[in-house]
């Protein structure tokens, strides 16, 4: 939410996006005017009907400008805030792992294992994983802490109206070990994750599994110092079984490679 709150607040003091909107509305507030209904000379300015007919031009007018000044404010702050939308993603991504504070020792986690979250059903209209996902989700519970030991933070995408999937991904894992699942964090605002567990000294030494949408998986990865062609890119539709390593044991940056467990 920190991340959407500051491309609001950028958008809506974008010099340019003010300058747009004053404009807008100055213009077609002198458009407006020059454009009032207003009784001609052969019309009576006493007729009842006539009078009807003019108030109800001008409330016609009048709503017209409304409606045209809203739409042109809204499309204008809406192309701001997708402009500082994009901006906060580049500079998430020069400004990532190799820039000011990672100069230093390496304070973030031991291990993060990335993840896309378990099969769908493939009904548009169901958030939940389907037979196949859920049989996933518990052998993952298994293997993670067989192979890697016990995790010792859980994350996953925060539950949307099209998904709680990440979060039911890792639930088997966390009953398994007695740990919780961090899901506060929307798909959009995965840089606020990065950030927190590559910065917060909580996190050192520690393995982090992380459970998210396969649209946000290459970004992560690459946020989180992957070298490109080490993790898909982009991630396919239809791919579930395999899992981004990346090891921290030497430091910053990681050795990174794919897992393809054995189910």
């Amino acid at each position: 939410m920190r991340t959407t709150k500051s491309i609001l607040q950028r958008a809506l003091s974008s010099p340019v996006a003010l300058a747009l909107a004053g404009g807008w509305l100055t213009f077609l507030g002198w458009r407006t005017a020059t454009a009032w209904p207003r009784l001609s000379l052969d019309m009576a300015s006493g007729d009842r009907q006539t009078e009807a007919a003019l108030v109800g031009a001008i409330t016609a007018h009048v709503a017209n400008a409304v409606v045209l000044a809203l739409g042109g404010v809204i499309i204008i702050f809406g192309v701001a805030a997708l402009v500082a939308r994009r901006a906060a993603r580049g500079d998430g991504r020069r400004a990532g792992l190799d820039g000011p504070g990672f100069d230093g020792p390496w304070i973030g986690p031991q291990r993060v294992l990335l993840m896309r979250h378990a099969e769908k059903t493939g009904d548009l209209e169901d958030i939940h994983l389907s037979q196949a996902g859920q049989q996933r989700a518990e052998r993952l519970a298994s293997y993670l802490p067989a192979e890697y030991g016990l995790p010792d933070f859980l994350f996953a995408a925060a539950r949307s109206k099209r998904s709680i999937r990440s979060i039911e991904t890792l639930q088997p894992l966390a009953a398994r070990i007695g740990a919780q699942v961090r899901h506060d964090v929307e798909d959009d605002d995965f840089e606020d994750l990065v950030a927190e567990i590559t910065r917060d000294a909580r996190y050192r030494d520690s393995v982090i599994v992380i459970a998210w949408h396969h649209k946000k998986i290459a970004q992560i990865a690459a946020m989180l110092g992957a070298e490109d062609g080490t993790y898909p890119d982009p991630w396919p539709e239809t791919l579930y079984d395999v899992i981004i390593d990346l090891d921290y044991a030497a430091g910053y940056p990681p050795h990174c490679k794919q897992l393809k467990p054995p189910f």
